[in-house]
């Protein structure tokens, strides 16, 4: 789980009697935060020119057998 899916889960349990956040805020924000995950490895790759951003957030993120989950 990423940061900013666990600031959006708490903010949906915790407002979620008065306010309920866009399922496309959600999605939007989820997307924002990818893209400045995939574009901070980009400006900083020097060490492995084979990986782009969206490989790196892909195998750290979504791969379970990580420590990014």
């Amino acid at each position: 789980m990423t940061s900013i899916e666990w600031l959006i889960e708490k903010m949906q349990n915790k407002i979620h009697h008065t306010i309920k956040i866009p399922s496309y805020y959600v999605e939007q924000a989820k997307e924002m935060h990818k893209k400045e995950i995939e574009n901070a490895f980009n400006d900083g790759r020097r060490w492995n020119n084979s990986w782009t951003g969206e490989t790196y957030y892909k195998e750290l993120f979504k791969n379970p057998n990580t420590l990014g989950r």
